[in-house]
């Protein structure tokens, strides 16, 4: 869907897209990323990721971007996006309306581009869950969000490898329910699976009982937000949660490398779980597996028995840390010379994602 040229502000096209009544099976998608630097650097940069797009002449930030992707026998796909700021420091949220192929194969491609210096903002399994109860308590009354798909990844345990004679330990599942959030969330806790995608209608009961959905949306933990309308401002609420629990995380992310600290000490970031995960040696074999696997980096493990300990950078930015493993139940992230927040932020997300949930946070001594 093309954006109308008498656009000229950030909130005449929020105006537009909660007005759009019909997106003829496009969606309205939104993206929270962070950036390195200021987006004014970016627009003056001929070098930048953003020269990859062409620059529109709206009086805000407005890009069109083309491209013939592998697989589509030459044929175009085309569309534009706005780089909207969030509201935090050098976070910015990338809109647009566009098809799903679009989006897959031109936006989401074009920021993995962009990385390290504009890297997409990951969301922990707390922060959906946070958003999406903002969310429920601001609907009108009578207003109700229900789960119909989830997508997620599980642990298998022991006996079911066995059983299955497989030597994966997670595996990815697409789940079609109708659940209320709230179980939705602990029957995962329980069942030890963290969600990639969520897809949630918001629905209206009448008086009689009659359901009608008003809206419906996907909430990716990459990120972004497919919306199938704006009405109601129904977005607003969830946002503003995502935004400041982000931000929050990004800020125990700032200044780590010891070249921005002057060589200052600091106290280790510390990846906490649960449950003493690593009691059981062969789970610290397959975390160190998975570790080197870490793709777009270099590694080096320099001890796995009784303690671990890998040292690791990323060739993205040069960042670099060392991971140590002491105790039964936590991964203390070591920051070298340099450590940027779109990598520290990578590296958090891929344990996350793949390894298990947990919650980041400045190491407190015997905790």
């Amino acid at each position: 869907m093309r954006l109308p040229k008498d656009i000229e502000s950030e909130e005449q096209l929020y105006a537009w897209l909660r007005g759009l009544a019909d997106l003829n099976g496009e969606h309205i998608w939104t993206y929270l990323l962070f950036s390195r630097a200021p987006l004014e650097t970016w627009l003056e940069d001929p070098r930048g990721t953003l020269s990859l797009a062409k620059r529109e002449p709206y009086r805000f930030p407005v890009f069109s971007l083309s491209r013939r992707p592998v697989g589509l026998h030459g044929r175009q796909l085309s569309g534009w996006f706005a780089m909207i700021p969030a509201g935090h420091s050098r976070i910015y949220k990338l809109v647009t309306v566009a098809s799903r192929e679009y989006w897959h194969r031109i936006i989401l491609p074009f920021v993995r581009g962009g990385y390290p210096r504009l890297a997409p903002i990951y969301l922990m399994q707390r922060e959906l869950q946070d958003g999406l109860k903002a969310l429920s308590d601001a609907l009108p009354p009578n207003h109700r969000i229900n789960l119909v798909r989830a997508s997620s990844k599980e642990r298998i345990t022991a006996r079911s490898r066995t059983t299955q004679g497989s030597r994966r330990r997670y595996r990815s599942n697409v789940t079609y329910t109708q659940e209320a959030l709230e179980t939705a969330f602990q029957l995962a806790h329980e069942r030890g699976q963290w969600f990639r995608s969520l897809t949630v209608d918001v629905e209206k009961v009448t008086p009689e009982g009659i359901v009608a959905v008003v809206s419906g949306f996907t909430l990716s933990k990459d990120g972004w937000t497919a919306w199938d309308s704006l009405r109601g401002r129904l977005d607003v609420s969830l946002e503003r949660v995502l935004v400041d629990r982000t931000s929050e995380r990004l800020n125990l992310f700032r200044n780590r490398g010891l070249v921005t600290r002057n060589y200052a000490p600091d106290v280790p970031l510390a990846i906490e779980f649960e449950v003493a995960v690593f009691d059981d040696r062969r789970v610290l074999r397959s975390f160190g597996a998975l570790m080197f696997k870490y793709p777009r980096s270099t590694k080096a493990l320099l001890h796995q028995n009784p303690y671990y300990h890998m040292s690791l950078s990323d060739q993205g930015d040069g960042s670099a840390f060392d991971l140590w493993v002491l105790s039964p139940r936590r991964v203390l992230v070591v920051p070298r010379l340099r450590a940027s927040e779109p990598a520290l932020s990578r590296l958090v997300n891929y344990i996350v994602e793949n390894f298990r949930d947990a919650r980041v946070s400045n190491y407190v001594a015997n905790e």
